[in-house]
């Protein structure tokens, strides 16, 4: 399981080394040499005649480690006009990831982005939407780690399936008169009304 470098580093020492010692030639050419060669997968490298030789292999960057990602509501389903509290868990192999604290995770509805968070030492990160962020419906929501040299990034899937009910709206200070429902007669109202909801009037 030994992933090496690209390159791997190649020290040698022989005949001609030998011969430049015992002439007392140039100082480089007594010397160990030093070149490199591929060590990608298999490779092939010619030695020279009575020589020692030596391959240094280095080690190369290992892949990223992968993730997931699981996503909870704090209440689900919910109420159009009321805040909810998403949590994202950034998981490997089952376990939460600690050491990632400080990055973030982004959170989605669809492809709208909500809001970010910042993960803790337990490998989660929070969001808490506004009070009108979600509308009314069947929300798909989200939540990407875009990942480090170390940890892969990954998104929850499937996707968290937010069901958000629509508010009650009440009217009140308005009476009726003259009601007559049939299609053509205009129904009067008097009095000032006050619509009490979401948006408080």
């Amino acid at each position: 399981n030994f992933t090496p470098a690209a390159t791997a580093t190649v020290r040698s020492f022989g005949i001609q080394e030998d011969e430049a010692t015992r002439t007392n030639g140039p100082a480089a050419a007594k010397d160990l040499q030093t070149n490199s060669v591929s060590a990608s997968s298999l490779f092939n490298y010619t030695f020279p005649p009575y020589s020692m030789t030596l391959f240094t292999f280095t080690p190369g960057a290992a892949a990223p480690i992968a993730t997931t990602v699981s996503l909870g509501s704090s209440a689900n389903p919910s109420t159009y006009g009321n805040s909810i509290t998403l949590t994202a868990t950034v998981r490997t192999n089952g376990v939460a990831v600690g050491n990632i604290s400080g990055q973030t995770v982004t959170f989605y509805d669809g492809t709208t982005t909500l809001g970010t968070g910042t993960l803790n030492g337990g490998g989660q990160a929070t969001y808490s939407t506004s009070a009108t962020q979600l509308a009314a419906g069947s929300r798909s929501i989200t939540a990407g780690y875009t990942g480090n040299a170390t940890y892969s990034g990954s998104t929850n899937s499937p996707a968290l399936t937010q069901t958000v009910n629509p508010a009650p709206l009440t009217i009140s200070g308005v009476s009726a008169q003259s009601k007559v429902y049939d299609g053509t007669t205009v129904a009067s109202l008097s009095g000032v009304g006050t619509l009490n909801g979401v948006l408080g009037g």
